[in-house]
């Protein structure tokens, strides 16, 4: 079994990415992702106080495609909220013993961006449920070159969508997701504040069955101000595979 030192004496709250070292673990310096069949998690007992219980709340995989680049993600077990124990009252022949394990197939890696190139795109912006949060503004999501009234004089709590026009934000249809570099939410009207919860970005591959979804939220102190706009960065991999409706499928 290869193995992979994560921490010595992990302290309450410990999250950390990692690196790991293919070459060491499997003696290439590239693999087909495939043979990554199956993940464990081991311990070992320090001299003083090791052996003592500890709570896993998570773990993430993330690799990169030799030839293409592409990134994969791998999120099954991004929720394991698993309390573990090594069993110190009996002597063990291997050490660090196993104490969680679970499979990997090749479909819980998933691409991202999970396509190239978007044929539809819409925006989706949620107000806070709290006293003050909406606002006598009109709310426009800029993207591209230009700009979309998301909401007109959005109350508290308010959930509003509005579709791009890709022709008009980009000059073409489809659009590269790599040229979408920024989306900006920006209140305007000469009245008071708006405090926006959070943002959702809708996108629709071409030519696929598959749908990408871009959420970020925002603190309760965070006030967008007449005139001003809240600016968000696009990456690629900012995108993660979405399946709206999992039923139909």
């Amino acid at each position: 079994m290869s193995t992979h030192i994560i921490a010595l004496d992990p302290s309450a709250g410990f999250e950390q990415w990692q690196r790991l070292d293919i070459r060491q673990m499997f003696d290439y310096d590239t693999i087909e992702i495939g043979r990554i069949a199956i993940v464990h998690i081991a311990v070992d007992k320090t001299p003083t106080f090791g052996g003592d219980e500890f709570k896993i709340y998570g773990m993430k995989l993330w690799a990169r495609c030799a030839e293409s680049g592409i990134e994969v993600w791998m999120n099954k077990f991004a929720t394991i909220n698993k309390e573990l124990q090594l069993d110190v009252s009996r002597p063990s022949v291997e050490r660090p013993e196993v104490v969680w394990q679970d499979n990997i197939a090749v479909e819980d890696w998933e691409p991202r961006p999970p396509c190239s190139h978007f044929e539809q795109l819409s925006v989706i912006i949620e107000l806070f449920d709290k006293f003050w949060s909406g606002t006598s503004n009109d709310l426009y999501a800029i993207v591209g070159s230009e700009r979309f009234r998301v909401a007109h004089q959005p109350k508290i709590g308010a959930v509003t969508t509005t579709t791009i026009d890709l022709e008009k934000a980009y000059g073409s249809k489809p659009v590269a997701l790599a040229n979408m570099k920024r989306v900006s939410i920006k209140s305007e009207g000469g009245h008071d504040d708006v405090r926006v919860q959070k943002m959702t970005l809708h996108g629709l591959c071409v030519g696929l069955r598959t749908a990408a979804r871009f959420v970020i939220e925002r603190g309760e102190s965070q006030w967008i101000a007449d005139g001003e706009q809240w600016d968000v960065h696009l990456l690629p991999q900012s995108w993660a595979k979405y399946d709206p409706d999992p039923e139909s499928t």
